[in-house]
């Protein structure tokens, strides 16, 4: 909720804070630059930042992040949604997933979330509007929600350490922290 208002618009910097992070995390340095849509890696900072654990997080392409959440069985129905969960949404209707957010709460027939690269009203872009702000989205447009695993002891399985739903940089670096060697996404002489 502090991030609420953020705007890449007003960042002084080349890029967003939440991109120069990622771009820093993965080694890949486009994600810093400017024009990076950047709601998937906000997502993907505000769980670093918590330190939590979400199926499909860190990311930065949804579709990828959603299907990778299905298959570890991380995901649940719309209307048992609840603060915390990570919400995709399809503005298309065509199945694919176009943007991310967090559900702050669940009012029945419509999710309150915050989210990182929208509008801060109905007129502006939905899915690359360059704020960080509060909505309300109706579950007709959500295509998934994600149940992150808050505690190690919620269940951690071996899918815990597929992240990026291949041996890509990521999951090597998450099997790099928990085995206490050099975290650097390369596969290497790590001892």
């Amino acid at each position: 909720a502090s991030q609420v208002g953020y705007s890449r618009w007003n960042d002084p910097k080349q890029g967003t804070k939440y991109g120069r992070w990622y771009a820093e995390l993965v080694g890949e340095s486009y994600y810093g630059q400017n024009g990076v849509a950047y709601c998937a890696i906000f997502a993907s900072w505000v769980f670093a930042q918590a330190g939590a654990k979400c199926a499909g997080l860190p990311g930065a392409y949804c579709p990828s992040m959603l299907a990778i959440a299905k298959r570890s069985g991380a995901t649940v129905p719309v209307g048992s949604a609840t603060a915390g969960d990570v919400v995709y949404f399809d503005w298309g209707s065509d199945g694919d997933s176009d943007h991310v957010g967090i559900v702050v709460e669940n009012r029945g027939s419509y999710l309150v979330t915050i989210e990182g690269n929208t509008s801060s009203n109905s007129s502006g872009s939905q899915t690359n509007g360059g704020v960080v702000a509060r909505k309300e989205r109706p579950y007709s447009q959500v295509c998934g929600v994600v149940r992150p695993s808050y505690t190690e002891s919620s269940g951690a399985t071996s899918a815990a350490l597929d992240v990026d739903g291949s041996i890509g940089p990521l999951t090597v670096m998450e099997w790099q922290r928990q085995c206490g060697t050099t975290v650097d996404g390369v596969i290497s002489g790590q001892i």
